[in-house]
């Protein structure tokens, strides 16, 4: 009744901004994970590999995990945008 038109929507957005967060936090759990998984793989193979070719393969690992991650998070903060403004 004493309430802005607008209090109702804060109190709904809250929420949603957490379970966004955990989101984020579970896939970048997820991305982390199988780099790491990729680089035990690796690990087990280091022996019968050159130096130079143990670095390309782990750099390779490291930019794939990063680009994954990268555009994980550009399409995940251009979703909030579009809800805000549909709303």
């Amino acid at each position: 009744m004493g309430q802005a038109p607008g209090a109702s929507a804060a109190g709904v957005a809250k929420p949603a901004r957490m379970l966004l967060k955990r989101q984020r936090r579970r896939d970048f759990l997820i991305k982390t994970g199988a780099g790491i998984i990729a680089l035990g793989i690796l690990a087990w193979f280091a022996g019968s590999l050159s130096p130079l070719l143990l670095s390309i393969a782990t750099t390779a690992i490291m930019i794939i995990v990063a680009v994954w991650e990268s555009t994980s998070l550009r399409s995940g903060a251009a979703e909030p945008r579009s809800e805000a403004t549909g709303a």
